[in-house]
């Protein structure tokens, strides 16, 4: 096979997984909770919140595509017992922000607590997922979860959705 047959080849499945990215990232930005970090660098890149949207979907691509990259690299290093390395000492040693505790339960209804619980629980699981048989397996966990959560009473949920953040 010549050299540019196998670029072409490359490129084409480059593109298809740019898709399924991408994808994950709309999903992530639909269902998972915003990043406040990168929403406000996104108004500030914009000038705008109209154009931040946009913006924001470029900058979680990217933030993603980071981390997937960055958790390859510490699995590398961490089985070729690297631990002085400076890479895995910088990714293992980044400090995250705390969420400041806010209880806003209270304020929601069971079905918004439903579905925020099933977000908060799945959104992680459906980027990492795959295969089609990984998400066919997540939405069936998925739904049997909310069939569970709408036996509960709000009590519950709340404790539930406490537990989760």
């Amino acid at each position: 096979m010549s050299f540019l047959k196998r670029l072409k080849d490359n490129v084409a499945v480059n593109r298809i997984e740019d898709e399924a990215f991408y994808e994950l990232v709309l999903y992530e930005a639909e269902n998972g909770p915003r990043r406040n970090g990168l929403w406000a660098k996104a108004i500030i890149e914009a000038g705008s919140h109209e154009k931040a949207e946009a913006v924001y979907l470029k900058l979680l691509a990217q933030a993603m595509k980071d981390e997937a990259y960055l958790s390859k690299r510490v699995a590398e290093l961490s089985t070729h017992n690297t631990s002085s390395n400076q890479i895995s000492k910088k990714v293992l040693n980044t400090p995250i922000l705390e969420e400041k505790e806010v209880d806003i339960s209270a304020g929601l209804t069971s079905e918004e607590l439903i579905r925020e619980i099933l977000d908060k629980t799945f959104y992680r699981k459906n980027i990492h997922a795959k295969t089609l048989k990984e998400q066919a397996a997540i939405q069936i966990e998925r739904f049997e979860l909310e069939m569970e959560l709408e036996e509960l009473p709000i009590s519950e949920l709340r404790i539930r959705y406490r537990e989760l953040n």
